[in-house]
């Protein structure tokens, strides 16, 4: 049987907003143990008091301040955006993949932007909007999905943040509580290039370079 200690730390570490919180102590703990105490009922298969629900957040609040990973830890030497950006998904074929790298050669040799992101079943292309023509032309697939009006938030970091756990989250939970929503995501060793609705690139750009452009 699960330790109601456990049931809520699951809770509590399910949901991102409740473990930023957390972490950094905006909550108010009764109101959080109110909030939760009908799902912990169920999960745990009968009725919990506030009071018990709220020493245990006590005590998980304390653990998670202690084991948690500040943005204050890490910087970011660039942040760089490109504006009017398009992706397409198809199924990954050994045609499609022949195509797609046709697309490359041709847009590479135009000096144009291209991304390809690979996955054992899916391909996706991300191009400037001009070049959809071009890859259309090349590939013949109907594309499995789309996305237009996007811009790609680019960041670059310091090598030595690559051995060090939840740099990368941290970047992604910025995002997540200005309720922005990640369409992409590419990388490399010391890069990791964002793609989100044009809409959101000032508030993205501006929230990532106040906290880690120091």
């Amino acid at each position: 049987m699960l330790r109601l200690a456990d049931v809520i730390e699951d809770v509590c570490l399910g949901n991102p907003l409740l473990q930023f919180g957390l972490q950094h102590r905006l909550l108010n703990l009764s109101q959080v143990a109110a909030y939760i105490q009908p799902l912990l009922a169920v999960k745990a298969k009968k009725e919990v008091q506030i009071q018990t629900i709220l020493m245990a957040l006590s005590r998980l609040q304390k653990r998670m301040k202690k084991t948690s990973v500040e943005r204050d830890d890490f910087r970011i030497k660039h942040l760089f955006i490109q504006s009017n950006l398009i992706t397409n998904t198809f199924a990954k074929t050994p045609a499609i993949h022949r195509a797609a790298q046709e697309v490359y050669a041709q847009i590479q040799a135009k000096n144009g932007f291209i991304a390809i992101s690979e996955s054992i079943g899916e391909i996706t292309l991300i191009t400037e909007d001009q070049y959809e023509p071009l890859m259309h032309d090349v590939i013949k697939a109907r594309a499995k999905f789309s996305h237009s009006n996007l811009s790609s938030i680019g960041v670059t970091f310091d090598e030595k943040y690559t051995t060090i756990p939840g740099f990368i989250y941290i970047i992604l939970q910025q995002l997540l509580l200005l309720h922005i929503n990640v369409i992409e995501v590419t990388s490399t060793f010391t890069e990791i290039v964002l793609y989100i609705d044009e809409k959101d690139t000032k508030i993205a750009f501006e929230a990532l370079h106040r906290l880690f452009k120091k």
